[in-house]
């Protein structure tokens, strides 16, 4: 079990890269048109690995409320934790990255 757990958080670490990053430095020719591969990548990798991020984030904005509210920070914290994350996944175009 602790050999998948492990397996399972560096995969997650790897995929947590940002890539918007990556993104800037490609030149497409139509930015409108995603191709078949950032279709393919985003279907298979980066929306399942968002979803992790969002429950994982979602679970580390719960456990960090009782330091958040007194310090009133709570709300950004819950847009970094959580809602970018969820806006990745959720409200972006199929193949935009």
């Amino acid at each position: 079990m602790k050999r998948i757990m492990t397996t399972l958080l560096i995969v997650f670490f790897v995929l947590s890269l940002n890539p918007v990053a990556f993104a800037e430095n490609q030149k497409t020719a139509s930015p409108s048109e995603p191709s078949a591969a950032a279709i393919i990548a985003d279907v298979i990798v980066l929306r399942p690995a968002g979803l992790i991020g969002t429950i994982l984030g979602g679970a580390a904005f719960l456990i960090s409320l009782p330091v958040t509210v007194p310090t009133k920070t709570y709300k950004q914290t819950g847009e970094t934790l959580f809602m970018k994350p969820a806006n990745f996944t959720f409200n972006r175009p199929l193949g935009q990255m």
